[in-house]
């Protein structure tokens, strides 16, 4: 978000489709303040647009996606990159090209949800990090996919008050449902597309879960999976190196 308007220098957003080598990035560089009080070269990178969504950060890791498997994303077929994080992304990929995307709000409204809904008296999470229970998130899952968004929300309630769902466990459900109904589209309008999934391992196998069961039929081999620290470093390395001209000037 340092090229955003609440940044350090706002520019223009880039415009798909995007070259992932980085070349048609919209990029600035800025002098930044070290401990010893010198000043380094930095550069800003703007983000893309479509006509009706926005990112700012993905495209760098998508330039990393490219850099670390180029076979996969300078492929003729299209490739589906999911981006998991607070604001998942859906990326179009053809011809080492960004065509589209969609954004998605599933880990802003689990939040939201969990502090400050309705649901969050049914739900309750445990210090530091634990095991998904399984069970509880392949049935929310089902639930999005039956019931649709909105109603399947509040079978979160109804499992603790009918049935004394602990809420630790029901706090699956409630993930379950939200990652379900973000990945709902994909059997229904991406049949055999190649997939990658982007993002930390925990998250990754959330996708992987609900795909098995929204996508059963989609073969293994057929989903890639890369480390988002991974593709962060790489494509940050690569702007840098395409831009390297600007860190001089």
């Amino acid at each position: 978000m340092a090229s955003s308007t609440v940044g350090w220098q706002e520019l223009p957003y880039a415009e798909a489709p995007f070259a992932l080598d980085g070349g048609n990035a919209v990029v600035s560089s800025l002098a930044l303040p070290t401990c010893s009080g010198r000043r380094r070269p930095g550069l800003l990178v703007s983000g893309v647009r479509t006509a009706d969504d926005i990112m700012r950060g993905e495209e760098s890791v998508l330039v990393g996606v490219q850099t670390l498997d180029a076979k996969l994303i300078e492929a003729p077929t299209p490739v589906l990159c999911l981006l998991a994080g607070t604001h998942p992304k859906h990326a179009q990929i053809r011809n080492g090209r960004l065509e589209s995307f969609r954004t998605y709000l599933t880990g802003e409204l689990f939040e939201v949800l969990c502090r400050d809904s309705i649901l969050a008296a049914s739900v309750r999470r445990l210090e530091g990090d634990s095991d998904p229970s399984w069970d509880e998130f392949h049935a929310g899952v089902l639930c999005a996919k039956t019931l649709g968004l909105s109603a399947a929300l509040f079978q979160v309630r109804t499992q603790q008050v009918l049935k004394q769902v602990n809420p630790e466990r029901n706090l699956w459900y409630l993930s379950g449902i939200l990652v379900g109904d973000e990945l709902s589209g994909i059997a229904r309008n991406h049949g055999d597309t190649l997939l990658c999934l982007i993002g930390d391992s925990p998250r990754v196998s959330l996708y992987r879960a609900a795909l098995r069961i929204l996508a059963p039929q989609r073969r293994a081999e057929n989903v890639r999976e890369i480390a988002l620290t991974a593709a962060i470093v790489a494509g940050q390395e690569q702007l840098l190196r395409r831009h390297a001209a600007l860190l001089t000037q």
